[in-house]
């Protein structure tokens, strides 16, 4: 849309379904036409735009991203809030989610702008960033504020919460059924839609588990992946002693924590004694202001486990789901090693009062200091041992993310740039050539199998060039074209067309294949995953094609290869272990 194409439609796009808002895609249109304004398609064409639009979306969840931090710094501390920052800029996960043009992304950074806005208080950013986050990025995402709208309905009266709630729904809803109406030719209302849609009793919803559908354990393997120790210090460190930390109070005495900024020498360093004889037996660890925290960080806390939880126990499971919790599992990883770390000094540490400026002075100042002992090594060696694993791991996993699975990117910024070349050599008045033919057809078709999944977007293809679908073993139903459009008035009849064929239930549509005995007529180019094992043939061999691929790069063949070096990279031993296909783009002989 960012180029006023009609590129395909999936069901959530027909005015019969009505799932997705167009207010969510214009904003990432918008992203695309300013880039074109600052001269980057002219520069580095359409593959450009894509990746402008990303980098933009980068910097919109480090806003996002930046307000949260703030916040948990304000009401957690600065421990937590500097630990809170290396996990987010370190986790495999966030590197992936940060990007994404997915619903789950655009409403994971609303998320961090709706919980930075209740951590300061601020309850009516808080009620209109989480209306953002259902109406316009993913309804269901509304479960993860419902435990900070029972807050803030605590803190304020009932009245004042239905005005915010109100004017958010308008600010939301107004404009969302206006854009929607002027697309889909109908009014409607997208979020309820999708909402029904989903809804396990009623028919539509079976096509949800057609294909996606993983055993419980599937988030738990994938939040390790991401997260390693991270999601390791929520599960064993953070949910325990913050629910251990919930309870003691009713079993044992709460203390005030006794800060003096100044007072008399004399009774500062008693006092700094007696601090130091109750933490050395541990009857001081809970305070008045420790617990206060702790009730807040269970607020938060339990949006996220719940909805782990929530997600763990339906059918269809995909990692994108897990997007809008993936900040929170940072925070609550942060929390828990800072909670920790408090409690064995406060437990195990022997300190040391040392009063501090001139001897004679009036008042003096206490500064109470860790003694050097076993306790305080074997911390120390703790911390250090964790923070390596997760810088590790974390560094280990997004490098061999990246090596493993960048083909297709790469393959089609390739075909990009073939093109490009071909009609360069064309304009410069170049003669037919195998590689580069003279007389290109007015469109192309790039086909593609099994490998329709990991087509990038339309910006990777020209604009007379079209993807097209070959038949495979994938069973479901795939996207089919908008009408054909070149400007904005041409754009808005062809989204609020009924495509035929179309399915509920996500069932086969025929009607998406090229057909097989067209195919060397129809198709220019063909994309392609060549794995030893595949049910499909390979169409390297295919009569009538070229054997020398366009585009060309290696692409992990996770069924070949071993579960350790396949997830993570470890020098040499991937290298050996690991085996790849190649992940090819084929071009049809005596065709541009």
């Amino acid at each position: 849309m960012a180029l006023l194409t009609a590129d395909g439609v999936w069901r959530g796009g027909s005015p019969t379904y009505g799932l997705r808002s167009y207010l969510y895609i214009l904003f990432h249109a918008g992203l695309g036409k300013i880039s074109q304004w600052l001269w980057i398609e002219q520069t580095w064409g359409r593959v450009g735009v894509f990746y402008a639009i990303r980098t933009a979306l980068g910097l919109l969840c480090a806003a996002a991203e930046t307000r949260l931090v703030r916040a948990v710094k304000r009401r957690f501390g600065e421990s937590v809030a500097s630990l809170f920052v290396a996990f987010l800029v370190i986790s495999p996960g966030m590197f992936h989610a940060s990007v994404s043009y997915l619903p789950q992304s655009f409403a994971m950074c609303c998320l961090m702008a709706a919980y930075g806005c209740w951590l300061n208080d601020e309850f009516a950013g808080a009620i209109f960033w989480m209306g953002v986050t259902s109406l316009i990025g993913w309804p269901f995402a509304v479960l993860i504020g419902v435990v900070m709208g029972i807050d803030i309905l605590a803190r304020t009266s009932v009245l004042q919460c239905v005005r915010w709630g109100v004017a958010s729904l308008a600010a939301c809803l107004i404009p969302m059924m206006c854009i929607d109406r002027m697309f889909y030719g109908r009014w409607l209302i997208a979020p309820l839609n999708i909402a029904i849609y989903n809804t396990p009793t009623t028919d539509r919803g079976e096509g949800a588990n057609l294909y996606g559908v993983e055993p419980w354990h599937f988030f738990i393997t994938n939040l390790f992946l991401n997260f390693n120790f991270i999601w390791l210090l929520n599960v064993g460190v953070a949910i325990p002693l913050s629910l251990i930390i919930w309870i003691a109070p009713y079993f044992c005495t709460v203390t005030d924590e006794r800060e003096p900024p100044t007072q008399p020498a004399a009774s500062a360093v008693a006092a700094a004694a007696d601090t130091s004889a109750a933490n050395a037996g541990g009857s001081a660890v809970l305070t008045r202001n420790f617990v206060r925290k702790n009730h807040l960080f269970i607020r938060v806390a339990v949006s996220c486990w719940g909805w782990i939880l929530i997600m763990s126990v339906q059918p269809h499971k995909e990692e994108r789901f897990l997007f809008v919790v993936y900040p929170f599992i940072c925070l609550t990883a942060s929390y828990g090693l800072c909670t920790a770390t408090f409690i064995w000094n406060r437990t195990f540490a022997v300190t040391k009062a040392v009063p501090t400026g001139p001897a004679n002075a009036p008042t003096r100042s206490v500064r109470v200091r860790v003694t050097k002992n076993v306790a305080y090594y074997v911390l120390r060696a703790g911390i250090v041992f964790v923070g390596l694993s997760i810088l590790g791991l974390s560094v280990s996993r997004t490098y061999g993310y990246v090596t493993n699975y960048r083909a297709p990117l790469t393959v089609y910024s390739q075909l990009y740039q073939y093109r490009l070349q071909q009609q360069q050599f064309i304009a410069a008045g170049g003669g037919a050539s195998p590689a580069l033919p003279a007389s290109p057809s007015p469109t192309h078709t790039v086909c593609v199998g099994k490998e329709w999944y990991r087509f990038p977007s339309h910006f990777f293809l020209e604009p007379n060039t079209r993807l097209g679908f070959l038949k495979s073993a994938f069973g479901g139903q795939l996207p089919q074209y908008f009408a054909s459009g070149n400007d904005f008035n041409s754009l808005l009849a062809s989204t609020a067309r009924i495509p035929p064929h179309f399915n509920a239930a996500n069932r086969e549509e025929v009607t998406r294949y090229v057909p097989a005995d067209s195919i060397d007529s129809t198709c220019d180019f063909i994309a392609d995953l060549e794995l030893t094992h595949q049910t499909e043939p390979p169409y390297s061999k295919r009569n009538g094609w070229d054997p020398n691929p366009v585009a060309s790069h290696p692409f992990l063949d996770a069924h070949l290869s071993r579960s350790p070096t396949r997830a993570f990279w470890i020098p040499k031993l991937s290298h050996h272990y690991n085996k790849f296909a190649p992940y090819l783009i084929l071009q049809r002989r005596n065709k541009s």
